[in-house]
């Protein structure tokens, strides 16, 4: 019977929300690596359920009490569901692309990339829940802040399409940008 040397994961070896924050490249050389989705998918959730609660709450005195219930109790569910099929289109989305440029790479590693990456974009959410919940009228710096974190998570996902998936700079642009074109056209739409 032969033994094989399973070599155990270090824990500085993993992808983390805070060394995204700090280190991007060094943790998108982890995520290709050691791709992780529960932890920033919950980062996320929470993130963005928080928000919907602060927003739901600056806004109660506008809206009947039964309809911030219901916001307040639906809202977080409908919110991770989302979160969850479009980042799982996203992802399937980028590794079409990967595959028709014949690159290795696994839809963890993508999946985990989009999710790490919308971590920005949750905090850019938050930011703006807060800041619009203090100032009754919202103003365009405010939402020039969740622009600014729009950006920093589209960067995010081109860095990592370079490094994770070793797309050209070209396809690395051109496939997030192509992705948020279509979603938002069909957002649009309907």
């Amino acid at each position: 019977m032969s033994q094989t040397n399973i070599d155990p994961i270090n824990k500085d070896d993993l992808p983390t929300v805070f060394g995204m924050m700090t280190k991007p490249i060094n943790q998108l050389e982890k995520i290709k690596k050691y791709p992780c989705i529960l932890a920033p998918f919950m980062m996320v959730s929470i993130i963005l359920s928080l928000s919907n609660i602060i927003s739901t709450l600056a806004n109660a005195s506008e809206a009947p009490f039964n309809r911030v219930l219901l916001n307040l109790y639906y809202a977080p569910a409908l919110i991770v569901f989302g979160l969850l099929v479009s980042t799982l289109i996203f992802s399937f989305f980028l590794l079409l692309f990967a595959k028709f440029e014949n690159k290795i790479v696994e839809f963890q590693q993508l999946l985990s990339l989009v999710l790490f990456a919308n971590i920005f974009d949750a905090i850019g959410v938050l930011t703006v829940a807060i800041l619009v919940s203090f100032v009754q009228e919202p103003n365009l710096f405010i939402y020039l802040i969740n622009w600014g974190f729009s950006v920093v998570t589209y960067l995010l996902i081109v860095l990592g399409l370079k490094k994770i998936a070793e797309f050209g700079p070209f396809l690395s642009f051109i496939a997030p940008a192509l992705f948020y074109s279509l979603f938002y056209l069909i957002e649009f739409m309907f």
